[in-house]
């Protein structure tokens, strides 16, 4: 996708961003609202998102219209709720859920831009760093030419806390998950941007 003027509105992260445009199918003009991902440069749509006709445009250009104050406060008590959920969670069990377990370190290998995956298997909770992720690559070579297991335990752990922490919002958050998701793969976009292959 090039930056014409199909494109109505461009937004959230550079990466993966969240697309309003105007577009054709078999001579039929729709608005296409649509989520991409950024590839060689390029803004490439994927399967998350709708097509929509002119009759269906109006319809839900009458519902934002005519339902504004209502989807507001919806989207407003969601906000309220997490707060709500988030303090009721640091009350409730608070030592249990912050309480340090043990975790595994694994170097594996996968086609993705991320850079690690967090698991609990059983008991333990597995941390998996990608060896095709150049980041990845490079701290290995780190940890095995350095004998300095603070280093090796710094940095992992400050990617199991991350994990653990985003594993307390529960999957009932889509927003916050679709937010993640984006993140994680920023994060690991950024990495890749940096370290280059040598």
């Amino acid at each position: 996708m090039s930056d014409d003027d199909s494109s109505l509105l461009i937004t959230g992260s550079k990466n993966q961003p969240f697309v309003v445009s105007l577009s054709e199918f078999k001579g039929k003009r729709l608005l296409d609202i649509r989520k991409y991902f950024r590839s060689n440069g390029e803004l490439v749509p994927t399967k998350k998102g709708v097509s929509i006709n002119r009759i269906q445009f109006d319809t839900l250009s009458s519902l934002f219209l005519n339902e504004h104050d209502r989807i507001n406060s919806w989207f407003s008590d969601e906000v309220n709720n997490y707060k709500t959920n988030k303090d009721r969670s640091i009350d409730q069990n608070s030592k249990e859920r912050f309480k340090e377990n043990s975790y595994q370190l694994q170097f594996s290998e996968w086609k993705d831009y991320n850079y690690f995956k967090f698991e609990q298997k059983g008991g333990e909770h597995v941390l998996q760093l990608n060896l095709s992720h150049q980041w990845v690559k490079k701290l290995k070579n780190i940890f095995d030419h350095n004998n300095d297991d603070g280093l090796t335990e710094f940095i992992t752990l400050m990617i199991v806390s991350f994990c653990r922490s985003v594993s307390l919002m529960g999957n009932d958050n889509a927003a916050s998950l679709e937010y993640l998701e984006t993140l994680s793969f920023n994060w690991g976009m950024f990495l890749k941007t940096y370290y280059k292959e040598e």
